[in-house]
């Protein structure tokens, strides 16, 4: 069995830094959203978001499958 590591390049891993970053501040400010809204941030798939909630959601998407990409690693860990 062969095991392939990918080397990245500096400026890719300065990327894929700045989106994990990107992507804790979006999560923690979805999750206070939600939560002063009177909604825990599981139910994203059983209520309602208003716009501003429903751009942040499209905006953690977005991150998520852009790490992905960059990592050639899924993440559905809050899917």
């Amino acid at each position: 069995m062969s095991v392939e590591c990918k080397q990245m390049s500096y400026p890719q891993t300065l990327e894929i830094d700045r989106i994990r970053e990107r992507l804790k501040a979006v999560e923690e400010q979805f999750e206070r959203e939600m939560r002063a809204r009177g909604f825990e941030p599981d139910q994203v798939d059983t209520v309602a978001l208003t716009t501003p909630l429903a751009k942040l959601h499209n905006e953690l998407s977005e991150l998520r499958a852009r790490l992905a990409n960059l990592t050639g690693v899924g993440s559905n860990e809050h899917e």
